[in-house]
């Protein structure tokens, strides 16, 4: 099935990230616990 859509929700906590079909189905998923308050208060 190929993919349709790439959805991503970066929250305070994580990132998702899900690779959707047509009709909305999951066809993959993947996460990282990098949030946005894990981003530098600085440029570097």
């Amino acid at each position: 099935m190929l993919a349709q859509l790439i959805a991503l929700d970066w929250g305070t906590t994580s990132l998702r990230a899900y690779k959707l079909a047509e009709g909305g189905q999951v066809l993959e998923q993947r996460s990282l616990s990098t949030g946005i308050m894990q981003l530098p208060r600085t440029p570097e």
